[in-house]
């Protein structure tokens, strides 16, 4: 059952991968002399730091890789999608590729100056370091800290104040708050991710209603329940798939347009998946089904 709409939504997320590798062989070795981001890079050294003397391109690499960290999900989406789907793992991976896509989106803001983009670029240095220092092994805490310790010095160096709370967690930097991912993906997919995120989130975490949330309830033979059995819902993998392809599509989108390439077939392809995605949805009312079990509270 269902498998025509499970290949739909595979095909989807293969195009999706495959041409954004053919965008990136295209133009990786393509230096666009009068795009956005070589004339912030030409900038960067008015920002050079102690610790850092190409900030802007450091901004630029963080958001690049977690772009690359999103696309590998969504390449392993794609296997969990194959009949039958998985039923708990795809929204985990769906809510990773979300998370990085919406990060990479905040980084390639095309709005900012270079000091906006030296401050984004330094939260992630902050935040990253800052989640280091929690890490069991002796080793890579202490680089972390080392790395912490750097990020800060650069700050100071460059006058942009870092606030932080109680706890020494970095609240802002400059005028620029630490954003969550809930309000990033709101920002960057409105209502869609903002009603997406938060189910992926009690999926992955293993909230009890989450897990209800894919699964379905069977009867034992007294008319009791008695066993709870994982079921995907393709209903419920329709929106799921659709909102992280949006967000790693929105991504890419502001990542080519900074750097000045051809935003023509991508834009076509973001098109296009999205049109099969609301097509797929029509006849299912995802929003009133989503959740079949009833003691599912979302």
């Amino acid at each position: 059952m269902y498998e025509a709409e499970l290949d739909s939504l595979q095909s989807i997320l293969r195009n999706v991968v495959r041409l954004y590798a053919e965008i990136r062989e295209k133009y990786e070795q393509i230096s666009v002399r009068e795009s956005k981001a070589e004339a912030q890079i030409a900038a960067q050294a008015q920002f050079a730091a102690p610790h850092d003397a190409t900030p802007v391109e450091g901004c630029f690499e963080a958001a690049d890789l977690r772009l690359v960290a999103s696309r590998d999900h969504l390449e392993a989406l794609e296997r969990l999608l194959q009949y039958p789907p998985s039923a708990y793992a795809p929204a985990a991976v769906a809510r990773a590729s979300l998370e990085c896509s919406a990060r990479t989106w905040w980084l390639l803001d095309p709005a900012l100056d270079v000091r906006g983009r030296v401050v984004r670029g330094l939260i992630e240095r902050l935040i990253s370091d800052q989640e280091g220092t929690r890490y069991p092994s002796t080793r890579l805490r202490r680089k972390a800290e080392l790395g912490l310790q750097s990020a800060h010095e650069d700050a100071d160096a460059l006058h942009l104040g870092v606030r932080i709370d109680r706890r020494g967690r970095v609240l802002a930097v400059d005028t620029t708050d630490v954003p969550t991912y809930s309000g990033l993906i709101r920002d960057q997919l409105g209502e869609m991710g903002e009603w997406v995120y938060p189910v992926l989130s009690a999926i992955t975490h293993g909230v009890l209603g989450g897990l209800y949330s894919r699964s379905a309830a069977m009867k034992d033979a007294g008319g009791r329940y008695d066993l709870d059995v994982p079921n995907a819902f393709v209903e419920s993998l329709i929106p799921s798939v659709g909102t992280t392809v949006l967000g790693f599509s929105k991504a890419f989108n502001r990542y080519i347009q900074l750097f000045g390439w051809d935003r023509t077939d991508w834009e076509a392809l973001e098109t296009e998946a999205m049109r099969l995605v609301l097509r797929l949805l029509e006849g299912f009312e995802a929003r009133a089904s989503v959740f079949r079990h009833e003691d599912s509270p979302y």
